[in-house]
């Protein structure tokens, strides 16, 4: 499922930025609309089945929620720009409002969760919004103590609102309004999933308003505090900033001041790919090269410990590593781990993985990767990682 998809959307890409000649451009322009069809197939196919396993381990009661530190508002600025090319096709407006007591307030709770939470509502909206309207988004410090904050984000369309008859299906498994079953869009377990991640993970309230002129939804969730919130340093002090000004500048002075290894050959590339499936290789490497970057690739983690560490008079200093999880000779957690406790290694990991089980992700950033992507791997989400780590000057 991850080749084909990648594949596609690469084929995609390349058709589309193929110059037409006369006698083959309806052929050219058939081709296109059959491998976007694929793209949105297999994409379709893939949220759903990650929805589907979501809601049985809700269901049985399997499912583990992570308690990390993130800083709130900064994990609502990453869903908002993953959502700006989404909104950019039905030229929507988007408007952001954010109690400035928030500030660079560090919480704990399951990040990715909150992420996905908030990003499923804008979808949402966002496919029930008119072209050429606004979703109004807000977030609100509702209460603060010591060790404590409840926050409500709100997310608000122009469309034209849910029937009271149709009230009961809204946060229903499978359950789709008429609107969306005409449409033909989402799987109908998108909000049903958000309700149990705020309500049964969070301990928090989601539900919604709504009238012939637009949709509100709204969350409320209580989140501990970190004790110290001095830790928030650079990124925190900057939760405003464009990603670019978040680069990670102590990383950076780092691999310009490291002492390197002893090695007749040294490599400098921005990303490392570390994959033991040979399309999956292919397929990463054209699109980062695509993306303006250069990479090396190894099929297992003791290939990659080697270069990236110079241990076989060899060395080769990235920026970026993209990590497989499951490979032969030396898998993603044990090289993961390896890099992290040899001092010539200074760079980004992030973990790749086909299993969306959240013990498995859990396990992974607790061994050292800063995020974990699951496949299908999308440009769009290499290129966010690549603009996140100051590789690209802009997002694609």
């Amino acid at each position: 499922m991850n080749a084909i998809s990648m594949a596609a959307e690469m084929a995609v890409n390349t058709l589309s930025h193929t110059p037409h000649s006369h006698p083959q451009k309806a052929e050219k322009e058939s081709l296109l609309e059959m491998m976007e069809n694929i793209v949105k197939a297999t994409d379709l196919a893939v949220v759903v089945l990650n929805d589907v396993l979501d809601m049985q381990k809700l269901q049985s009661g399997s499912f583990q929620f992570t308690r990390r530190p993130f800083q709130l508002i900064e994990a609502h600025q990453q869903v908002f720009r993953v959502m700006q090319y989404q909104l950019s096709q039905k030229h929507i407006q988007f408007s952001l409002n954010v109690d400035e007591s928030l500030g660079n307030l560090i919480v704990v709770g399951d990040s990715n969760r909150f992420k996905q939470v908030l990003q499923n509502i804008l979808s949402n909206a966002c496919k029930f919004s008119p072209y050429d309207s606004q979703i109004d988004v807000s977030v609100s410090n509702l209460r603060q103590s010591t060790d404590s904050v409840r926050i409500r984000t709100s997310v608000a369309d122009r469309g034209k609102g849910i029937d009271e008859s149709e009230r009961h299906k809204v946060f229903r498994p499978w359950g789709q309004l008429q609107a969306g079953e005409q449409l033909g869009i989402g799987s109908g377990l998108g909000l049903a999933l958000s309700k149990d991640f705020v309500e049964k993970g969070f301990g928090g309230v989601l539900d919604f308003s709504s009238t012939p002129n637009g949709t509100t939804f709204y969350f409320e969730i209580d989140f501990p505090l970190v004790e110290d919130q001095s830790i928030s340093d650079e990124r925190a002090n900057n939760s405003n900033s464009s990603l670019q000004e978040l680069l990670p500048v102590r990383l950076e002075n780092e691999l310009n001041s490291m002492r390197l290894p002893e090695c007749e050959t040294v490599i400098h590339v921005d990303v490392v790919v570390v994959d033991d499936g040979a399309m999956n290789r292919i397929l990463l490497v054209r699109m980062l090269q695509s993306l303006g970057v250069t990479c090396e690739t190894y099929e297992n983690g003791k290939q990659a410990f080697d270069d990236l560490t110079g241990a076989n008079g060899r060395f080769v200093r990235c920026r970026l590593v993209l990590m497989d999880k499951e490979m032969p000779v030396m898998d993603g957690y044990a090289a993961t781990q390896a890099l992290r406790q040899n001092h010539f290694f200074r760079g980004h990991i992030i973990g790749i993985t086909g299993n969306a089980l959240d013990s498995q992700i859990s396990e992974f950033l607790s061994i050292g990767v800063e995020e974990v992507i699951t496949k299908p791997v999308k440009k769009e989400r290499i290129s966010r990682l690549l603009y996140q780590y100051g590789l690209t000057k802009q997002h694609v």
